[in-house]
């Protein structure tokens, strides 16, 4: 009687590694596919793990040319660092940020960014 049960746990067991096998396949395929269209459903699960981690992928879209996907990436690092009352990050995120927008070619956009992230309420069509 031992042996059955042992049997039939091994075949259980045995088609759930199947099943799991198949399972991670699938996510493979589908984030392989994603990825080559450019679509980023990542983002919110990095996104609560670390906002630093948020940064350092912004860097590096910015430096594949990237720039919207960048701005969008650094956007959800200063919502992180605001709901953890993170000061600092939450400036560097916004001064990341208008690095994108200078890329894009929206200066006055990213002008308006930096003295945003200072705290300045001046917006930079009143100083030219």
């Amino acid at each position: 009687m031992q042996n059955l049960f042992k049997k039939i746990y091994k075949l259980i067991s045995n088609k759930n590694r199947l099943k799991i096998g198949i399972l991670k396949l699938i996510a493979i395929a589908l984030f392989g596919f994603c990825f080559s269209l450019g679509i980023n459903f990542l983002s919110p699960i990095l996104a609560q793990s670390s906002p630093s981690s948020l940064i350092q992928q912004g860097v590096k879209l910015l430096q594949q040319g990237r720039a919207e996907a960048a701005l969008e990436v650094w956007q959800q690092a200063e919502v992180i660092y605001r709901k953890n009352k993170d000061r600092i990050g939450e400036i560097r995120s916004q001064v990341n940020q208008a690095q994108a927008l200078t890329s894009m070619g929206f200066y006055r956009r990213s002008c308006d960014t930096v003295l945003q992230a200072f705290g300045n309420d001046l917006q930079c069509e009143r100083l030219t």
